[in-house]
C-alpha cells in the first residue's frame, strides 16, 4: 500500500539529530572490536568458502540429476544454506571492512522514490502499509547510491520485521539541505527494549527469536553509513525510528 502524506517529518529527525533527545541511540561498536572482527572474518572466509563451493556444486550436480520432488526438495534446501552461509560471511566482512565508496552526482528524490518502488513491489503485504512523506529541499546529492539503497533496504527490512506479526505502518522521510542528506525509516512496532539497546549495532544480536534473520541488518546499516562519513541514530517513538544523515561527498581533484 503506498500513500503519500504532506508534512515536513524531515525536518523534525533532522532536529532530532542535532538535539539528541530523549530515546536517541547511537552507540558505536569498539574499533578493537572492529579490527578482530575483520581479521576473524578474513581467515573465516578463506577456510570455510572453499569448502562451501564443494558442497554446492556436489548439490547442484544431484539437483539435475534428481527425479523425486522429496529430493529435489532436501537439495534445495541445502543450496539455499550455503548461499545463506556466504551470506553472513560477507555480512562480517562488509560490517568489519566496509568497501570505498564510489561517488557519483544523483537526484536524491528519484532515487529515494525509484528505491521505495522497488521495495513495494518485493515485499508487498496487506498487513504493512508503506507511507511516503514529500521529499524536501535539493535535488542534487554527490554520494553512493548503491551503498545508500544497501542501508535503505536494511532499515525498511528491521521495521518489517518489527511489525511481522502485528501489522502496522513504514513510514519515509527524505530530505537534502546544507550539504546533507537525511532520510528516515519508522515503524510503529513495539520499540526497542531496554535490554537490547546496548547491542542495537552490535553484528548477529538480536531481540527477535532465534532462527528469525541473521541480527545484522543495523549494523550492516550502521558501518555504511560511517563509510560515507555520516551518522545514524535510532530514536524511541511510539515504535522506533532510525535516522541516516549523510555529508554531500566533498570533490576529488584529478590527479595530472
Amino acid at each position: 500500500m503506498h500513500l503519500e502524506d504532506q508534512d515536513h517529518r524531515p525536518a523534525e529527525s533532522a532536529a532530532a539529530i542535532d538535539g539528541g533527545g530523549a530515546g536517541r541511540i547511537e552507540t558505536p561498536p569498539d574499533s578493537a572490536l572492529l579490527d578482530a572482527l575483520a581479521e576473524f572474518a578474513a581467515g573465516l572466509g578463506h577456510e570455510i568458502n572453499n569448502p562451501l563451493a564443494i558442497i554446492s556444486g556436489h548439490a547442484q550436480i544431484l539437483l539435475q540429476e534428481a527425479e523425486a520432488a522429496d529430493e529435489r526438495h532436501h537439495l534445495a534446501v541445502i543450496l539455499a544454506q550455503v548461499k545463506r552461509a556466504y551470506e553472513m560471511i560477507a555480512d562480517v566482512r562488509l560490517f568489519s571492512r566496509p568497501p570505498e565508496p564510489q561517488i557519483s552526482v544523483f537526484s536524491p528524490r528519484q532515487w529515494l522514490a525509484s528505491s521505495l518502488d522497488v521495495w513495494e513491489e518485493d515485499h508487498a503485504s496487506p498487513a504493512v502499509s508503506l507511507v511516503r512523506h514529500r521529499f524536501e529541499g535539493e535535488d542534487s546529492f554527490a554520494s553512493d547510491p548503491a551503498m545508500l539503497g544497501t542501508i535503505l533496504g536494511a532499515l525498511l527490512k528491521n521495521a518489517r520485521e518489527a511489525l511481522v506479526s502485528q501489522g502496522g505502518i513504514i513510514q519515509v522521510s527524505g530530505q537534502c539541505r546544507g550539504g546533507y542528506f537525511l532520510f528516515s525509516v519508522e515503524d510503529d512496532g513495539p520499540g526497542i527494549a531496554e535490554e537490547v539497546r546496548p547491542h542495537i549495532f552490535s553484528p548477529y544480536f538480536s531481540g527477535r527469536p532465534a532462527g528469525r534473520g541473521l541480527g545484522f541488518g543495523l549494523p550492516k546499516a550502521y558501518a555504511l553509513t560511517r563509510a560515507l562519513g555520516g551518522t545514524i541514530t535510532l530514536e524511541d517513538t511510539p515504535g522506533c525510528r532510525v535516522v541516516v544523515r549523510v555529508p554531500h561527498a566533498p570533490r576529488k581533484d584529478k590527479t595530472v
